[in-house]
């Protein structure tokens, strides 16, 4: 289970059209007349009921926060026209769960069956971890809840038509939890801090259904550790393709269609056609299917074309026992999966990453048994995290919690730079010499580039895009070579990496490359161990001699981190320690407001606050955008490079906004409608590229800043 979280806020009516939005008209054949848009549940202490389903008016009543039953409000309800309505999360899996279970009925009715206690697992747990706020208006207080409600909604198709088996699992919020005696509103940004575990419950509550998978094994279906099924795995990239093929198909002719028809909303009537005709586009030798088992046969068919066909031989399932996963093992293992993504978590997220090595393991076990293991596994680490606020009673969603792992990175880290931030040196004199290089470089740009140049051992430059940091480092280089050192850029990514040693002209490599070259080596799971010399690589199996010839560093070289702001901990603290054995000099470079890290991050932070404030520039002046004036000439933009500027830091952004819509870089629409139609197309298979954002907004409004 991948999915996110949404907060629908929006009219009942539109609630919906909101929920046919993510599937095709082909669903209506699935769903059998009379059985009601949505099954709705009530969770009270951790226990689940189902109760009588809802129609599409009882929907949209339970949507707005009155009961379905009498239509009486719940409670003190927000009137406004944005008021949420409910939270969604869906409970899916991988596209080729979906493939399988359109190729053979039994398997359809166990997937369907084992989503529908995912989301009862779901929505048990949340009724026992969700909260609501009682209080004035800065003096809240978090309390749990006595009641929550929820509805599932399934989909059996995507909007192109192809399968894709997903349940709609709606929270009932909005002043509509019962807590503390009433009718109260859930806490929407606890729920957000809750989808690790929404989505780990949900994946794990499928992947190890012993009904599920015990279908998936008699026909010959096996899973991958990543949960796709290796027998259809394949298939999956072909049939997606087709699938956004006919979406494009249908964005275009509805395109069109407003275009013509302005103020007017397509239809059914007009809808079903174009489901027709986007299939026919895409495949010109097929028509679309309209009965259930039309469709079912057209997928089948498709697959056939794609080159599958089916074993029909059944595998034997050989689960993991229980029994026998080593249990602290598996927590130090959760922690490090935990500690390569953030540096801080939640309990919610420790469950989360217990439900997916669950998965992962391959364990099969009745739901009971799955929910002990993953109880536990999450107690057992829990245990062993830090707590970062001194404060007890802290919310659970907060993400309070780390490792000790964790903090043992970051220390070392700080120290090296400390240290470095603690030795003065001296810049490289620049005015002697006023070369031609020196002669295209404004002043922000010559201090850079003569700090770079001195014998400083940490500098760290920042600056927005187009502050010529390329062309600092291209003089940085000569310089350097002039007195007989070397520049040794890296960047956090290999892309990078090769643009920089084309514009600065200097040996670059990817931060990565170069750490691994020193032996640092690190796991799937992101744990990281150092091989020394003569060691064999526990990956390729070859003996470790030490970095080659090309990554030799030398003592006064100075190795560059460009993109710095990218950079996560882990390798900054590889990088660091190499240089410190090696005794180069070190500059960071990069923006604060732009990209950070994937993964655990920060370290541009910790260099400005320990490198020595005459070592910290920041080039400030914007040489990058151009226009044309009234000769024809191309001349500096300097207003829309100060706009870039305030964009980056978030200065005013009503005024900025208003000076973009000014200069045409955005357009206002009096309605979505409109909107739409003035959407800029492209070229079949092409993305949209536009020099002016539309925006739909009230009469004299402007978009939330």
């Amino acid at each position: 289970m991948r999915g996110g979280m949404k907060v629908y806020a929006g009219a009942p009516a539109a609630a919906r059209a909101y929920l046919g939005a993510d599937r095709s008209r082909a669903d209506d054949y699935y769903l059998a007349e009379g059985t009601g848009l949505a099954r709705r549940f009530v969770a009270r202490d951790g226990r689940v009921q189902e109760l009588a389903a809802l129609a599409g008016e009882t929907y949209e009543t339970w949507t707005v926060g009155h009961d379905p039953d009498t239509g009486s409000p719940r409670g003190r309800l927000r009137t406004e026209e944005r008021a949420v309505g409910f939270v969604e999360v869906v409970v899916n899996g991988p596209k080729s769960w979906s493939l399988a279970a359109a190729l053979h009925p039994d398997i359809a009715v166990a997937y369907d069956e084992a989503q529908d206690r995912a989301a009862t697992q779901i929505i048990g747990w949340l009724s026992g971890h969700a909260t609501t706020r009682v209080g004035p208006r800065g003096g809240q207080v978090q309390v749990p809840l006595e009641g929550l409600e929820a509805v599932t909604v399934r989909h059996y198709t995507s909007r192109a038509g192809d399968p894709h088996r997903h349940l709609h699992l709606h929270l009932q919020i909005n002043a509509r939890v019962f807590a503390a005696g009433r009718w109260r509103g859930l806490h929407t940004v606890g729920m957000r801090d809750f989808l690790a575990a929404i989505n780990g419950i949900g994946h794990a509550a499928v992947a190890c259904d012993p009904h599920f998978r015990a279908a998936l094994a008699g026909h010959g279906y096996t899973l991958h550790a990543t949960g796709e099924m290796r027998e259809l795995a394949a298939y999956v990239g072909p049939f997606n393709a087709r699938a956004a093929q006919i979406g494009r198909n249908l964005d275009r002719y509805e395109r069109d269609w407003i275009a013509a028809h302005p103020g007017e909303q397509p239809g059914p009537a007009l809808r079903r056609p174009w489901d027709a005709r986007a299939w026919a586009e895409a495949r010109p030798d097929k028509v679309i299917p309209r009965p259930r088992a039309a469709l079912t046969a057209r997928w089948r068919a498709e697959l056939t074309a794609l080159g599958y066909r089916d074993s029909a031989r059944p595998v034997a399932l050989a689960p993991t026992p229980v029994g026998a996963l080593d249990r602290d093992d598996v927590v130090e293992r959760m922690l490090t999966r935990l500690a390569a993504g953030r540096s801080a978590w939640n309990a919610a997220d420790v469950r989360g990453e217990a439900e997916r090595f669950i998965a992962t393991e391959g364990v099969v076990a009745d739901p009971a048994v799955r929910i002990e293991l993953a109880e536990d596994l999450t107690t057992r680490a829990m245990a062993r995290c830090v707590p970062l606020l001194e404060r007890h009673g802290a919310s659970e969603h907060v993400r309070a919690w780390t490792s000790p792992a964790v903090l043992e990175v970051e220390a070392d880290l700080t120290a090296r730079l400390a240290a470095r931030g603690a030795h003065h040196g001296r810049d490289t004199d620049l005015r002697p010499d006023p070369s031609a290089e020196r002669g295209q470089l404004d002043a922000g740009q010559a201090a850079a580039a003569a700090a770079l140049a001195g014998s400083r051992p940490l500098v760290v430059v920042e600056g927005a895009a187009g502050v010529g940091k390329t062309t600092t480092l291209a003089a940085t280089r000569q310089l350097l070579e002039r007195d007989g050192r070397r520049l040794v850029v890296v960047t956090p990514t290999l892309k990078g990496a090769k643009v920089t040693a084309v514009e600065v002209g200097a040996a670059a490599g990817s931060a990565a490359w170069l750490a691994h070259q020193y032996g640092w080596r690190w796991s799937d799971e992101g744990a990281w161990t150092r091989l020394a010399a003569s060691r064999a690589d526990p990956v390729t199996g070859t003996t470790y001699a030490g970095p080659d010839e090309r990554a030799c560093l030398r003592a006064g070289d100075l190795l560059v981190v460009d993109e710095a702001g990218m950079l996560d901990q882990d390798t900054a603290r590889a990088l660091l320690t190499v240089a410190d054995e090696c005794a180069v000099r070190v500059a960071l470079l990069g923006d604060r407001h732009q990209l950070s890290a994937v993964g655990r991050g920060g370290v541009l932070d910790l260099a400005v606050r320990h490198v020595d404030p005459t070592a910290h520039l920041t080039l400030q002046a914007v040489h990058r955008f151009t226009s044309t004036d009234g000769a024809g000439l191309t001349v500096p933009d300097g207003e829309y490079a100060d706009l870039t500027l305030a964009m980056r830091t978030g200065e005013d952004p009503g005024a900025v906004f208003d000076a973009l819509a000014a200069r045409g870089r955005i357009r206002l629409h009096a309605d979505p409608r409109s909107c739409r139609r003035h959407w800029p197309r492209s070229p079949p298979g092409t993305t949209a590229r536009a020099n002016a954002w539309p925006w739909w907004s009230t009469p004299a409004s402007r978009p939330p800043s």
